[in-house]
């Protein structure tokens, strides 16, 4: 539901490696590589360490493609797209690149990817129940709202 790891942070071992080259050769389009090597790496079942130490300086260019999230112009900014649709635009991309690689996820993973899938379809009642029952959040409560906002706006 969120990258929580930033492309010029991640490390990955020599099977990571071997995966997301392989699965990279599947898929016709991503939306966010770090973002869906995160997805693909946890899919399949990885482990993923989460380093808090801040160990390089982050810059910001003209041409990110998304870019820093901590001010409040730039949280302004993540609202709109919520609202005119862009998050739910990546879900079906994200959505259509897994499904393809299903052989490499876990059968707990591609049971979740189905039921996120399929809990974008349909009436609000079985949305909401479906995004209850995944237990689905995001890294902060206000981020947490946005995703259930989202859902009820079908905006997901």
């Amino acid at each position: 539901m969120q990258n929580v790891a930033s492309g010029n942070t991640i490390l990955l071992n020599p099977a990571a490696t071997r995966l997301v080259a392989e699965a990279a050769q599947q898929v016709d389009r991503v939306v966010v590589h770090d973002w869906w090597v995160y997805q693909l790496i946890t899919g399949a079942g990885g482990r993923v360490v989460h380093d808090d130490t801040p160990t390089l300086l982050y810059r910001q260019h003209d041409v990110n493609q998304i870019g820093s999230n901590d001010t409040r112009l730039a949280r302004l900014r993540r609202i709109r797209q919520l609202l005119e649709g862009h998050f739910r635009d990546w879900n079906a991309v994200n959505i259509a690149a897994l499904s393809r690689l299903e052989e490499y996820l876990t059968p707990e993973n591609r049971e979740i990817l189905a039921e996120f899938a399929a809990m974008r379809r349909g009436p609000m009642p079985g949305r909401l129940r479906r995004l209850w029952r995944l237990g689905l959040y995001r890294q902060s409560r206000i981020s947490t709202f946005a995703l259930w906002l989202s859902l009820v706006l079908n905006r997901i």
